[in-house]
Protein backbone atom coordinates (compact mmCIF):
# COMPACT_ATOMS: atom_id res chain seq x y z
CA UNK A 1 0.00 0.00 0.00
CA UNK A 2 1.34 3.49 -0.81
CA UNK A 3 2.76 5.49 2.11
CA UNK A 4 -0.28 7.79 2.16
CA UNK A 5 -2.57 4.82 2.83
CA UNK A 6 -4.34 4.98 -0.52
CA UNK A 7 -5.56 1.50 -1.48
CA UNK A 8 -4.06 0.01 -4.63
CA UNK A 9 -6.56 -0.60 -7.40
CA UNK A 10 -6.55 -3.51 -9.80
CA UNK A 11 -5.35 -2.12 -13.17
CA UNK A 12 -8.13 -3.79 -15.17
CA UNK A 13 -10.86 -5.42 -13.08
CA UNK A 14 -11.64 -8.30 -13.24
CA UNK A 15 -8.90 -9.28 -15.70
CA UNK A 16 -5.65 -7.88 -14.29
CA UNK A 17 -5.06 -7.56 -10.54
CA UNK A 18 -2.30 -5.74 -8.71
CA UNK A 19 0.61 -7.76 -7.30
CA UNK A 20 0.30 -10.45 -9.97
CA UNK A 21 2.35 -12.07 -12.72
CA UNK A 22 0.54 -12.43 -16.04
CA UNK A 23 1.55 -13.74 -19.47
CA UNK A 24 1.11 -12.32 -22.97
CA UNK A 25 2.24 -14.74 -25.67
CA UNK A 26 2.24 -15.01 -29.43
CA UNK A 27 4.36 -16.07 -32.37
CA UNK A 28 7.47 -14.12 -33.29
CA UNK A 29 6.58 -11.13 -35.45
CA UNK A 30 2.84 -11.30 -34.76
CA UNK A 31 2.84 -7.81 -33.22
CA UNK A 32 3.28 -8.28 -29.46
CA UNK A 33 5.32 -5.09 -29.01
CA UNK A 34 2.76 -3.11 -31.00
CA UNK A 35 0.05 -4.56 -28.76
CA UNK A 36 1.99 -3.63 -25.63
CA UNK A 37 2.24 -0.05 -26.86
CA UNK A 38 -1.51 -0.04 -27.54
CA UNK A 39 -2.20 -1.33 -24.03
CA UNK A 40 0.17 1.19 -22.44
CA UNK A 41 -1.60 4.05 -24.21
CA UNK A 42 -4.98 2.86 -22.99
CA UNK A 43 -3.83 2.48 -19.39
CA UNK A 44 -2.07 5.85 -19.32
CA UNK A 45 -4.95 7.72 -20.97
CA UNK A 46 -7.79 5.86 -19.26
CA UNK A 47 -9.20 4.48 -22.52
CA UNK A 48 -11.36 1.34 -22.50
CA UNK A 49 -9.62 -1.96 -23.24
CA UNK A 50 -12.01 -4.22 -25.12
CA UNK A 51 -14.88 -2.40 -23.45
CA UNK A 52 -13.45 -2.66 -19.92
CA UNK A 53 -12.51 0.53 -18.10
CA UNK A 54 -8.98 0.44 -16.65
CA UNK A 55 -8.19 1.96 -13.27
CA UNK A 56 -5.82 4.90 -13.05
CA UNK A 57 -2.30 3.51 -12.63
CA UNK A 58 0.48 5.72 -11.21
CA UNK A 59 2.95 4.60 -13.89
CA UNK A 60 3.58 2.16 -16.72
CA UNK A 61 7.09 0.74 -17.16
CA UNK A 62 8.87 -1.44 -19.68
CA UNK A 63 11.80 -3.86 -19.40
CA UNK A 64 13.27 -5.15 -22.64
CA UNK A 65 15.70 -8.04 -22.36
CA UNK A 66 16.12 -9.02 -26.00
CA UNK A 67 16.27 -5.79 -28.00
CA UNK A 68 17.56 -2.24 -27.53
CA UNK A 69 15.13 0.45 -26.50
CA UNK A 70 16.64 3.18 -28.66
CA UNK A 71 15.52 2.88 -32.25
CA UNK A 72 13.65 -0.36 -31.64
CA UNK A 73 11.05 -0.82 -28.88
CA UNK A 74 10.95 2.93 -28.40
CA UNK A 75 9.52 3.37 -31.91
CA UNK A 76 6.28 1.63 -30.98
CA UNK A 77 5.75 3.68 -27.83
CA UNK A 78 6.59 6.87 -29.74
CA UNK A 79 3.83 6.06 -32.22
CA UNK A 80 1.28 6.13 -29.39
CA UNK A 81 2.85 9.20 -27.78
CA UNK A 82 4.36 7.53 -24.70
CA UNK A 83 8.05 6.83 -25.34
CA UNK A 84 8.88 8.79 -22.17
CA UNK A 85 7.74 6.02 -19.83
CA UNK A 86 10.26 4.45 -17.40
CA UNK A 87 12.22 1.76 -19.22
CA UNK A 88 15.25 -0.48 -18.99
CA UNK A 89 17.07 -2.32 -21.75
CA UNK A 90 19.34 -5.23 -20.88
CA UNK A 91 20.95 -4.96 -24.33
CA UNK A 92 21.95 -1.35 -23.69
CA UNK A 93 23.18 -1.93 -20.14
CA UNK A 94 26.92 -2.29 -20.73
CA UNK A 95 27.57 -2.70 -17.02
CA UNK A 96 25.51 -5.87 -16.68
CA UNK A 97 27.57 -9.06 -16.80
CA UNK A 98 25.56 -11.49 -18.92
CA UNK A 99 27.39 -14.48 -17.46
CA UNK A 100 25.30 -13.95 -14.33
CA UNK A 101 22.51 -15.67 -16.24
CA UNK A 102 24.80 -18.48 -17.37
CA UNK A 103 25.97 -19.09 -13.80
CA UNK A 104 22.67 -18.43 -12.05
CA UNK A 105 21.49 -21.14 -9.68
CA UNK A 106 17.76 -21.94 -9.43
CA UNK A 107 16.04 -19.03 -7.74
CA UNK A 108 18.69 -16.41 -8.48
CA UNK A 109 17.14 -15.32 -11.77
CA UNK A 110 14.50 -13.59 -9.67
CA UNK A 111 17.24 -11.63 -7.87
CA UNK A 112 18.38 -10.25 -11.24
CA UNK A 113 14.76 -9.48 -12.08
CA UNK A 114 14.41 -7.52 -8.83
CA UNK A 115 17.52 -5.48 -9.67
CA UNK A 116 16.18 -4.55 -13.09
CA UNK A 117 12.72 -3.71 -11.76
CA UNK A 118 14.17 -1.45 -9.08
CA UNK A 119 16.03 0.56 -11.73
CA UNK A 120 12.64 1.96 -12.81
CA UNK A 121 11.58 3.17 -9.33
CA UNK A 122 7.94 2.39 -10.06
CA UNK A 123 5.45 3.32 -7.31
CA UNK A 124 3.13 0.64 -5.90
CA UNK A 125 0.17 -0.06 -8.14
CA UNK A 126 2.13 0.45 -11.37
CA UNK A 127 1.90 -1.72 -14.46
CA UNK A 128 5.11 -3.26 -15.85
CA UNK A 129 5.70 -5.00 -19.18
CA UNK A 130 8.66 -7.42 -19.29
CA UNK A 131 9.78 -8.66 -22.70
CA UNK A 132 10.60 -11.54 -22.60
CA UNK A 133 9.81 -12.97 -19.18
CA UNK A 134 11.40 -16.41 -19.77
CA UNK A 135 14.90 -15.08 -19.11
CA UNK A 136 13.86 -14.14 -15.58
CA UNK A 137 11.91 -17.34 -14.92
CA UNK A 138 15.13 -19.20 -15.64
CA UNK A 139 15.93 -22.84 -16.25
CA UNK A 140 14.39 -25.29 -18.68
CA UNK A 141 10.99 -23.94 -19.71
CA UNK A 142 9.80 -27.50 -20.37
CA UNK A 143 10.60 -28.60 -16.81
CA UNK A 144 7.44 -28.29 -14.72
CA UNK A 145 9.13 -27.77 -11.35
CA UNK A 146 11.71 -25.30 -12.67
CA UNK A 147 9.03 -23.26 -14.47
CA UNK A 148 6.67 -23.35 -11.51
CA UNK A 149 9.28 -22.30 -8.96
CA UNK A 150 10.67 -19.68 -11.33
CA UNK A 151 7.22 -18.11 -11.60
CA UNK A 152 6.75 -18.36 -7.84
CA UNK A 153 10.06 -16.55 -7.23
CA UNK A 154 8.99 -13.75 -9.58
CA UNK A 155 5.61 -13.52 -7.85
CA UNK A 156 7.36 -12.82 -4.54
CA UNK A 157 9.37 -10.00 -6.08
CA UNK A 158 6.23 -8.57 -7.66
CA UNK A 159 4.12 -8.84 -4.51
CA UNK A 160 6.81 -7.12 -2.44
CA UNK A 161 6.66 -4.14 -4.83
CA UNK A 162 2.87 -4.30 -5.37
CA UNK A 163 3.10 -4.21 -9.15
CA UNK A 164 1.09 -5.79 -11.93
CA UNK A 165 3.50 -7.46 -14.35
CA UNK A 166 2.66 -8.60 -17.86
CA UNK A 167 5.43 -10.89 -19.01
CA UNK A 168 5.78 -11.39 -22.76
CA UNK A 169 6.34 -14.98 -23.81
CA UNK A 170 6.69 -17.00 -26.99
CA UNK A 171 4.30 -19.46 -28.54
CA UNK A 172 5.31 -23.03 -29.27
CA UNK A 173 5.88 -24.02 -32.88
CA UNK A 174 2.57 -24.82 -34.55
CA UNK A 175 2.08 -27.62 -37.05
CA UNK A 176 0.97 -26.79 -40.57
CA UNK A 177 -2.22 -28.81 -40.23
CA UNK A 178 -4.70 -26.76 -38.21
CA UNK A 179 -6.24 -30.00 -36.96
CA UNK A 180 -2.99 -30.89 -35.18
CA UNK A 181 -2.78 -27.63 -33.22
CA UNK A 182 -3.99 -26.91 -29.70
CA UNK A 183 -7.55 -25.63 -29.90
CA UNK A 184 -7.24 -23.43 -26.81
CA UNK A 185 -4.93 -20.53 -27.60
CA UNK A 186 -3.50 -20.33 -24.07
CA UNK A 187 -2.17 -23.87 -24.49
CA UNK A 188 0.02 -22.66 -27.37
CA UNK A 189 2.23 -20.75 -24.93
CA UNK A 190 5.69 -22.29 -25.10
CA UNK A 191 7.11 -24.47 -22.33
CA UNK A 192 5.58 -26.27 -19.39
CA UNK A 193 1.90 -26.01 -18.45
CA UNK A 194 3.20 -24.77 -15.09
CA UNK A 195 3.21 -21.30 -16.65
CA UNK A 196 -0.57 -21.47 -16.85
CA UNK A 197 -0.95 -22.65 -13.29
CA UNK A 198 1.51 -20.22 -11.72
CA UNK A 199 0.41 -17.02 -13.46
CA UNK A 200 -2.81 -15.11 -12.89
CA UNK A 201 -4.02 -14.25 -16.39
CA UNK A 202 -2.79 -15.66 -19.68
CA UNK A 203 -3.18 -13.66 -22.89
CA UNK A 204 -2.49 -14.72 -26.45
CA UNK A 205 -2.24 -12.77 -29.70
CA UNK A 206 -2.83 -14.78 -32.88
CA UNK A 207 -2.33 -13.50 -36.40
CA UNK A 208 -4.96 -13.94 -39.12
CA UNK A 209 -3.31 -17.00 -40.68
CA UNK A 210 -2.80 -18.80 -37.36
CA UNK A 211 -6.52 -18.91 -36.64
CA UNK A 212 -7.58 -18.73 -40.29
CA UNK A 213 -9.37 -15.40 -40.02
CA UNK A 214 -10.63 -14.58 -43.50
CA UNK A 215 -11.30 -10.98 -42.44
CA UNK A 216 -7.56 -10.31 -41.98
CA UNK A 217 -7.94 -9.42 -38.29
CA UNK A 218 -5.87 -10.62 -35.34
CA UNK A 219 -7.46 -12.58 -32.50
CA UNK A 220 -6.70 -11.72 -28.88
CA UNK A 221 -7.56 -13.94 -25.93
CA UNK A 222 -7.41 -13.40 -22.23
CA UNK A 223 -7.89 -16.17 -19.71
CA UNK A 224 -8.17 -14.81 -16.14
CA UNK A 225 -8.32 -17.20 -13.20
CA UNK A 226 -11.28 -15.38 -11.65
CA UNK A 227 -13.28 -14.21 -14.67
CA UNK A 228 -14.62 -15.77 -17.87
CA UNK A 229 -12.25 -16.39 -20.75
CA UNK A 230 -12.90 -14.07 -23.70
CA UNK A 231 -11.64 -13.57 -27.23
CA UNK A 232 -11.61 -10.27 -29.12
CA UNK A 233 -10.75 -8.92 -32.53
CA UNK A 234 -7.97 -6.47 -33.34
CA UNK A 235 -7.20 -4.93 -36.69
CA UNK A 236 -3.77 -3.64 -37.67
CA UNK A 237 -3.14 -0.43 -39.58
CA UNK A 238 -0.88 -1.40 -42.53
CA UNK A 239 0.80 2.01 -42.49
CA UNK A 240 1.76 2.23 -38.82
CA UNK A 241 1.56 -1.38 -37.63
CA UNK A 242 -0.55 -0.24 -34.67
CA UNK A 243 -3.64 -2.03 -33.49
CA UNK A 244 -7.14 -0.81 -32.83
CA UNK A 245 -10.05 -2.65 -31.29
CA UNK A 246 -13.74 -2.39 -31.94
CA UNK A 247 -14.15 -0.45 -28.70
CA UNK A 248 -11.59 2.08 -29.98
CA UNK A 249 -13.79 2.72 -32.99
CA UNK A 250 -16.90 2.91 -30.84
CA UNK A 251 -15.21 5.58 -28.70
CA UNK A 252 -14.17 7.43 -31.86
CA UNK A 253 -10.46 7.33 -31.29
CA UNK A 254 -8.45 9.01 -34.00
CA UNK A 255 -6.70 6.47 -36.20
CA UNK A 256 -2.91 6.81 -35.97
CA UNK A 257 -1.53 8.70 -38.94
CA UNK A 258 1.65 8.11 -40.90
CA UNK A 259 4.66 10.24 -40.05
CA UNK A 260 4.63 11.96 -43.48
CA UNK A 261 2.09 12.69 -46.25
CA UNK A 262 0.74 9.53 -47.84
CA UNK A 263 1.95 8.40 -51.22
CA UNK A 264 -0.56 6.95 -53.69
CA UNK A 265 0.71 3.46 -52.79
CA UNK A 266 0.16 4.15 -49.08
CA UNK A 267 -3.34 5.48 -49.76
CA UNK A 268 -4.08 2.23 -51.54
CA UNK A 269 -2.94 0.32 -48.44
CA UNK A 270 -5.62 2.02 -46.35
CA UNK A 271 -8.21 0.12 -48.34
CA UNK A 272 -6.66 -3.09 -47.00
CA UNK A 273 -7.36 -2.29 -43.34
CA UNK A 274 -9.34 -5.29 -42.06
CA UNK A 275 -12.98 -4.80 -41.17
CA UNK A 276 -14.30 -5.96 -37.82
CA UNK A 277 -16.76 -8.86 -37.75
CA UNK A 278 -20.22 -8.12 -36.44
CA UNK A 279 -19.71 -9.83 -33.08
CA UNK A 280 -17.01 -10.47 -30.53
CA UNK A 281 -17.02 -14.02 -29.22
CA UNK A 282 -17.01 -15.03 -25.58
CA UNK A 283 -15.92 -18.49 -24.46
Amino acid sequence: MPSDGTPILDPLPPVLSHSTLNLLAGASGVGKTALIAWMAKHFLEGLPIFGYQPSAVPAVGYIGADRPWTGDSQRWFAKVGHDDLPHYSLVEDGDFRTKRFYLARPGTHADIFAEHVDKLSLPPGSLLFVDPIALYIGGDMNNYVRSAMGCLDLQRVIRARELCVIGVDHSSKQKGDAGDRYTRLQERISGSMAKLGYTSTQMYLAGPTEVENSNGCHTFLWNPHHAPQQTFTLRQNPLTGLFESESDVQHQEVRPQADSPLTPAQQALLVLIPQFPRTISTA
